[in-house]
């Protein structure tokens, strides 16, 4: 049976750690790819991951940069939403995650609104926190 050459991008991508598919068996798929899930699915798979560790970074003591702050606030905006929390009390609880002391410095002055599309029973709606940190 005939094996496919790699082209280039296929070598490159193979460094990179990205997944290989392998196009040469008919109906082959990798894990990730048969999940098919949607750009807005993944994104949130990304936010669930990063506040994962930043919640076990705030556990620790660490402080939070930006990014692993955002993950976490809108982790806890998008479980409440599916949890059938209402829009003003999920706010609420945005504001709560963290305080002024669990971040970097900068942190603060850096990120003033958090904004984040959640799926309440009514529909989807886009939840905005200003001034996230307590």
């Amino acid at each position: 049976m005939a094996r496919k050459q790699q082209t280039k991008q296929d070598r490159s991508a193979d460094r990179s750690g990205s997944v290989m598919r392998d196009t040469s068996t008919p109906g082959a798929q990798t894990w990730l790819s048969s999940m098919m899930l949607t750009p807005r699915e993944t994104e949130k798979l990304v936010i669930y991951q990063v506040a994962e560790l930043a919640r076990r970074r705030k556990q620790r003591g660490t402080k939070l940069n930006a990014t692993e702050s955002i993950a976490l606030i809108c982790e806890t905006l998008l479980e409440a939403a599916r949890d059938g929390v209402s829009l003003a009390d999920t706010i609420e609880r945005g504001k709560r995650v963290l305080t002024r002391d669990d971040v970097m410095p900068g942190v603060t002055e850096m990120v003033t609104l958090v904004q984040v599309e959640a799926t309440f029973k009514t529909g989807t709606q886009l939840i905005s926190v200003a001034e996230p940190f307590s």
